[in-house]
């Protein structure tokens, strides 16, 4: 019991220490092997666009997992992640799965977090990797064409 009341109390003290304003924009450009990525913690803005098929998609994706880790200590009361890909690998929708899970953080915090899934016109297979995701991610996810 003395256990618990000692780590409640650090977990409190990192929260009370945290300084949101010292984080920075995380921001990766585009590649041909791996999309534009840009998270904005001031707007809680999130973008993961074009194609992603890495050949260490968990490597790549580490510091993005670092980022969203200190994101949800003290997230923004709306999170909205968009993803626009017209590519992705398992390995890549692997770790969008796990940004997704990190994300449910915000939840347990009743902090509010979208997903949007946007797929190109007439591209029913990304359409239905999407509509897997939501079912996956335990998040809903809105699934929409590009016009």
């Amino acid at each position: 019991m003395q256990y618990i009341i000692y780590v409640a109390a650090f977990l409190f003290i990192c929260d009370w220490i945290y300084e949101p304003e010292k984080m920075k924009k995380f921001y990766s450009k585009a590649t041909i092997e791996t999309p534009e990525i840009s998270f904005d913690h001031l707007t809680g803005e999130f973008e993961i666009t074009g194609r992603s098929f890495p050949d260490q998609a968990f490597a790549f994706y580490d510091s993005l997992f670092l980022w969203v880790d200190e994101y949800v200590m003290v997230p923004l009361k709306n999170t909205r992640l968009v993803i626009k890909i017209d590519y992705i690998n398992t390995s890549s929708l692997k770790c969008l799965l796990e940004i997704v899970k990190k994300l449910e953080a915000c939840i347990n915090k009743n902090h509010k977090v979208s997903v949007e899934w946007y797929y190109g016109k007439g591209d029913e297979e990304i359409k239905e990797t999407g509509e897997d995701f939501g079912e996956i991610s335990g998040i809903p996810v809105s699934v929409q064409e590009i016009q």
